[in-house]
């Protein structure tokens, strides 16, 4: 785990207790990413709403100052590689995961 020598030790531990636990580490995504994920969707019996969707909301500022066409692929492309990193980190978890080896068999040597 040389790639993760800016944590010492106990930072290491942790992140392996954190990730064997698989729902803890399922709601810690989900809380984090549900702001991209889900701004947008619509819901049953509610209204649409533009705003509530993550890319639309964050193009909003260089529409209303009528930039360049160019910089609203830029933004946006900016905003894809943020969720990008975010998920690259939440596979990074990944490597501190234990591996699991089997167990020898047992070799029964009749007496």
């Amino acid at each position: 785990m040389e790639a993760f020598n800016y944590l010492n030790d106990i930072e290491k531990s942790e992140i392996e207790k954190f990730v064997e636990n698989k729902t803890q580490f399922e709601a810690v995504r989900k809380v984090l990413l549900a702001g991209i994920y889900f701004n947008g969707t619509l819901t049953a019996g509610e209204p649409a709403d533009a705003r509530k969707n993550f890319l639309l909301a964050q193009l909003t500022q260089p529409i209303m100052e009528n930039a360049p066409i160019a910089e609203y692929g830029s933004h946006a492309k900016s905003l894809v590689n943020g969720v990008k990193l975010i998920e690259t980190g939440f596979n990074d978890f990944e490597k501190f995961r234990k591996v699991e080896t089997e167990p020898k068999a047992k070799v029964n040597r009749g007496k």
